[in-house]
């Protein structure tokens, strides 16, 4: 999920919500409170991915607008060998 963006994460958000099982939970971690940058690991054709910096409001936006609910979300600060803070959105699918 950190390479998504826009519609790609909007699109991975719903699909999450179709399959999960009604009271199922799902566990979104992500990088969170820097800029996008270059993935140090995963390359397409030579070109770097890009590691998407993601508010955890807009990710917690994003999965209850798939249909999901919010159940608790919070950020952790990065640590010494972490380029950004990490963000969490637990949400489920209603009952």
């Amino acid at each position: 999920m950190i390479h998504l963006d826009g519609d790609g994460l909007a699109a991975a958000a719903r699909e999450c919500a179709r399959v999960l099982a009604p009271g199922a939970p799902l566990l979104w971690g992500f990088h969170s409170g820097a800029a996008d940058a270059p993935s140090r690991h995963l390359a397409v054709d030579g070109e770097p991915l890009v590691v998407r910096a993601l508010a955890v409001p807009a990710v917690a936006e994003v999965l209850t607008d798939a249909g999901l609910e919010l159940v608790a979300s919070g950020l952790r600060p990065a640590r010494p060998q972490e380029r950004a803070a990490q963000g969490v959105v637990l949400a489920r699918r209603p009952r």
